[in-house]
């Protein structure tokens, strides 16, 4: 298994038990079996998070338009598809 060094690391870090400066966060599991850091899975996982939040907010965005006509009708004392004209 091979080790990432610093590349600011300074003369006083050689003298280290292995020569290991900091371990490669985006490579190394908690096992320490190396994979690479972006998998189809990681990149796929991402764009689940932002299609659901773009659901969440037209739900949203939808809920409060029902509620801002409702109750501008219910102001005005019209039907609801009639505030839709105005």
């Amino acid at each position: 298994m091979s080790h990432v060094r610093s590349v600011a690391a300074s003369p006083a870090d050689d003298d280290a038990d292995d020569g290991v400066v900091a371990d490669d966060v985006w490579t190394l599991q908690a096992g320490g079996s190396v994979h690479r850091a972006l998998t189809l899975s990681n990149v796929a996982g991402i764009f689940y998070i932002l299609i659901s939040g773009l659901c969440v907010s037209l739900v949203i965005a939808v809920l409060e338009f029902s509620y801002r006509t409702h109750r501008k009708a219910a102001t005005h004392r019209v039907t609801h598809t009639s505030i839709l004209s105005f």
